[in-house]
């Protein structure tokens, strides 16, 4: 089952090129997934009587076109499947002409947010959340990402008040704003990236400093690795690349 919305960009969504950044669209991406929780009751306002939510794990989106400001878009999800206790989503985003501007795959986890623990979906969720297991928004399937054995922290970040979400840790958006900081200056010029993933593994809580280190790899994407400041703990690891610049999808 498709769930779809229209959004229209912003100025805070802009970023070089006055073009829609990266940030926007997971944000577009996070927001659609929400709101198909919240049409299903199984949202932020229904927590209080399911005690259920969606954790995310894993993102890998691919940027095609960048909309500029002011343009109408579509935002669309649907579940692709649910196993057991995880639920893999995919996204879409298209220009008024349908043409695919973005599109995502990404993994969740379900909990309980009264005991803090994993919970398998129940066949009634199953039910409503109608997944297409042939419609994909992108092929293949997400595997996790590990960190280079060797990574040397470049520099530290401690999270804040304004970082924390309803959960009472690190918005996972903010995930990439950290990888952008991380990154050498002339990588961060050169363009925005077509293609990002990211892998959460343990939380950021309030407070807390984190180590941020960088590395590029034989393919040319860059790879941040967001860890404790001991790097005993992996909190993140994250992908930027250019692999879609010659790419296009109608």
């Amino acid at each position: 089952m498709i769930f779809e919305e229209k959004v229209r960009t912003g100025a805070k969504d802009l970023e070089k090129g006055n073009s829609l950044g990266n940030r926007a669209i997971l944000e577009y991406f996070e927001n659609i997934a929400s709101r198909h929780a919240d049409s299903l009751g199984y949202g932020i306002n229904s927590m209080p009587l399911t005690h259920l939510s969606w954790l995310l794990l894993d993102w890998y989106v691919r940027v095609y076109h960048r909309p500029s400001y002011g343009q109408e878009l579509t935002v669309r999800t649907w579940s692709r499947e649910i196993k057991r206790a995880y639920g893999y989503r995919d996204f879409e985003l298209l220009d008024s002409q349908g043409r695919v501007c973005a599109a995502a795959m990404s993994k969740w986890v379900l909990i309980n947010t009264e005991k803090h623990t994993i919970v398998k979906a129940d066949e009634e969720m199953v039910r409503k959340y109608a997944s297409e297991p042939q419609r994909k928004a992108l092929d293949g399937e997400l595997s996790r990402l590990r960190a280079p054995q060797d990574f040397k922290p470049q520099s530290s970040y401690r999270v804040l008040r304004r970082d924390i979400d309803i959960f009472g840790h690190m918005h996972n958006l903010y995930y990439l704003d950290l990888a952008y900081e991380a990154l050498p200056q002339d990588a961060y010029e050169r363009r925005l990236f077509d293609e990002i993933r990211i892998n959460y593994s343990v939380e950021s809580r309030l407070g807390e400093t984190l180590a941020l280190s960088c590395a590029q790899t034989d393919r040319g994407d860059w790879q941040v690795v967001v860890s404790s400041e001991d790097k005993s703990v992996i909190h993140s690891v994250i992908t930027l690349g250019y692999a879609c610049e010659n790419m296009s999808r109608s």
